[in-house]
């Protein structure tokens, strides 16, 4: 089909895209047929561009033509950031407002709408996610997100305390891999696809830890609810102590989480070290 371009950075970047082993191309690429017209009218299309299709689903041309000129600005994969606004508003109209408020870096625009997603704002209001004075609102709302991030910090910080104390009472004589509490559990991976489907579902890279694993570099264990225990939750990556644990696209742990994962910690190294 003349994707030269994509069989060589297939080739030669080792973190590629996850195929399938499909009877047809579609299959393969993960993509549908009207998706896949619109890679042949590019011609020679790239890995990014068949990302782009993977993550968005259903997409007019017009918004997949914009996403592809963007650049990433030192953001992994900021298509990501403007599919997700769909949401609220257009690509077209946030693509517009951006280049007539002349900001420099589309993050900054971005990191903007995470504080107000994050505060309680009404993102179905015009006025909040394009404000005629982008600079001045963006000054404005980071010193409020600042404040408001510092005052969530304590009572974060005063949650996991008391859940951490509770916990280490309510597990005493548990082992670490039996652990369940707070209406968690934790489990191990029962084949390495399940790394790739977690990374998927969870919207991190998981998914190309698979090697790692098999080498027994690393380890990786799955955080569930207890009341939706197939539903991918946190992840967590184990190395003779807890080298990351990560939610939806990457987010940290609340306090419950963390302090589960504390305990978890603990029972481990216990084990390990006596």
């Amino acid at each position: 089909v003349g994707f030269y371009r994509l069989t060589q950075e297939v080739l030669e970047d080792h973190d590629c895209l996850e195929f399938k082993e499909g009877r047809t191309i579609l299959e393969t690429l993960q993509v549908n047929k009207l998706q896949f017209n619109m890679l042949r009218k590019i011609g020679d299309p790239s890995m990014r561009d068949v990302r782009i299709l993977q993550y968005a689903g259903e997409i007019r041309q017009e918004d997949f033509h914009i996403l592809r000129y963007i650049h990433d600005n030192g953001c992994d994969r900021m298509y990501q950031k403007y599919l997700d606004m769909r949401q609220y508003t257009t690509i077209y109209r946030i693509n517009k407002y951006i280049k007539r408020q002349k900001i420099v870096h589309d993050r900054d625009y971005f990191d903007y709408i995470g504080w107000l997603e994050e505060m309680g704002y009404n993102m179905r209001n015009e006025f909040n996610l394009f404000p005629r004075d982008f600079k001045k609102a963006h000054d404005d709302k980071s010193k409020e997100y600042t404040r408001f991030r510092d005052k969530q910090a304590k009572e974060d910080e005063k949650r996991f305390k008391r859940l951490l104390k509770q916990l280490f009472r309510e597990t005493s004589g548990v082992d670490a891999m039996d652990l369940r509490a707070n209406g968690m559990f934790i489990r191990l991976p029962e084949e390495l696809d399940e790394l790739k489907r977690e990374g998927e579902t969870l919207h991190h890279c998981v998914g190309t830890y698979r090697d790692k694993v098999a080498r027994g570099d690393t380890m990786i264990l799955f955080i569930r609810l207890e009341a939706d225990p197939d539903r991918p939750f946190y992840t967590l990556e184990w190395k003779d102590r807890v080298v990351q644990c990560r939610g939806f696209k990457n987010c940290d742990m609340t306090p419950d989480v963390k302090a589960f994962v504390n305990v978890f910690e603990r029972k481990m190294q216990d084990a390990v070290h006596g």
